[in-house]
């Protein structure tokens, strides 16, 4: 998979973490899961409470790794447990002391026990600190940045908007850039969304990327709507996000975006090559669409041009090495789909060599 499918793709990585620590708590009282690595050795002891998450968003996180400074956890956060602040600190001042500490090393272990805090008695306090942190002159800019992901993975759209408020009025091109790439990690919901897509038209080049990069972390209908609208009649249809590594093509859709990701492929609407890609970054569930939805098509040409690059999104989890494996000999299928489950079954043999 290309190794910038949404930059803030590794925030999945701390929201299954901390959403795997609640679903324990509450199912059995006991202490909460640990959150190792993603290794060979973690994957195999994955409990069936692990394997509710989808194969697709556990294979995002490793490909997501290594894209951010920090996100490479030290061996001896292995068998850490991964504990949400509202929970471990009952102050803002408790808080502000770990995360303190944290942007020192760019300690992304603490940033994972912030990822959607929620509401807790300190939260507002602790915030209005971290902004003035982001804002202060004496503070590096490495540091910056990490008060700046912490602000951009609190899934709070006050915080999502102290980042744009910051690209837009720094003066330093350095703080510029730190709030951008922040931004581009935005976590929220459809609130978030709308929010940010006035900012897709915008005349500052910087802006109007962050702002689709942080929209195309989203999997919702909403976002996979607001992106395509951008294509078709707004600012998008002028800039090929896609060689950015974002935009459409670089999202991973939920159960409900993939209905109108689906309408565009079936249709063979503008940008359907684009909807493809999207579908196939979900896993085994989207891939299924797009061979059902191109199952009919009778031009090997333009089935072709409708896969291009698609290959690169496969994920090549255990459900979709076996759908491949039946649909490279499959009749029903023309000919260009049957090439391009071989193809992705040399890839994942090809990925297993390289990790023998």
């Amino acid at each position: 998979m290309k190794s910038k499918i949404v930059l803030g793709l590794v925030i999945l990585g701390l929201l299954v973490g901390a959403w795997f620590y609640n679903k324990e708590k509450s199912s059995s009282n006991g202490a909460p899961i640990p959150m190792t690595d993603n290794s060979k050795n973690s994957s195999q002891s994955m409990d069936s409470a692990e394997k509710s998450v989808t194969e697709a968003e556990l294979t995002q996180q490793k490909n997501a790794a290594g894209n951010i400074p920090g996100t490479e956890r030290n061996l001896s956060d292995e068998d850490a447990q991964v504990i949400p602040a509202g929970q471990k600190y009952k102050s803002a001042e408790e808080a502000l002391t770990a995360i303190k500490k944290g942007a020192v090393d760019y300690d992304d272990f603490v940033l994972e026990e912030f990822v959607q805090l929620g509401d807790c008695s300190w939260c507002d306090n602790f915030y209005t600190e971290v902004s003035k942190l982001i804002n202060d002159t004496s503070i590096n800019i490495d540091e910056k940045s990490y008060y700046g992901e912490l602000l951009a993975v609190s899934g709070k759209l006050d915080n999502i908007k102290i980042l744009v408020k910051g690209l837009e009025e720094s003066k330093s091109n350095d703080d510029r850039d730190m709030f951008g790439e922040s931004l581009e990690l935005a976590v929220g919901g459809n609130e978030m969304v709308d929010y940010l897509s006035k900012y897709v038209d915008s005349s500052n080049e910087l802006m109007r990327e962050s702002a689709v990069s942080a929209i195309s972390n989203q999997g919702s209908r909403l976002a996979a709507e607001t992106l395509y609208k951008d294509m078709i009649d707004g600012s998008g249809k002028n800039h090929d996000y896609y060689s950015l590594g974002i935009g459409l093509g670089e999202m991973v859709p939920d159960e409900e975006a993939m209905p109108f990701l689906q309408d565009i492929v079936i249709k063979r609407a503008a940008h359907a090559d684009l909807a493809i890609k999207a579908l196939v970054n979900s896993g085994l569930s989207g891939l299924t669409v797009v061979f059902d939805s191109l199952a009919s098509e009778k031009d090997e040409a333009k089935g072709q041009e409708l896969l291009k690059d698609a290959i690169d999104h496969v994920i090549t989890e255990d459900g979709v090495v076996g759908f491949l494996t039946a649909a490279s000999t499959n009749n029903k299928y023309p000919q260009f789909l049957k090439d391009f489950a071989k193809k992705g079954l040399d890839e994942a043999q090809a990925e297993e060599d390289e990790d023998l």
